[in-house]
């Protein structure tokens, strides 16, 4: 049913290294430009990423101005040892200060 569908403004993939998250955003404004961003950032070691290996997932993305972002994620990689790395402190600041970026550029 249409209802029972989230609306989504934003979409993106994050690739998750075992100290670096690199996150790649698209959004369209309301007067219907579109905005595109890849952000890397170095962040302390992930436990449970082996140096060799990453993960990745998909993103859905609720922006409202003056409200927090609604966030629906979808794994499409995983580590060896199925680390639920969207949950981890780096990753969940890297995407929240990626889904700022985009809110102050849509502004």
């Amino acid at each position: 049913m249409v209802e029972n569908l989230m609306n989504f403004n934003a979409f993106g993939l994050v690739r998750v290294e075992r100290s670096q998250v690199t996150t790649t955003i698209t959004a369209i404004t309301a007067k219907g430009r579109p905005i595109n961003r890849t952000v890397t950032e170095d962040v302390t070691e992930i436990i449970g990423i082996a140096p060799d290996e990453y993960a990745s997932f998909v993103f859905g993305a609720t922006i409202i101005p003056g409200e927090k972002s609604r966030v629906a994620i979808r794994e499409i990689t995983h580590t060896r040892s199925d680390t639920d790395v969207d949950n981890t402190p780096q990753v969940r600041g890297a995407l929240d200060r990626a889904l700022e970026f985009i809110r102050t550029k849509a502004a």
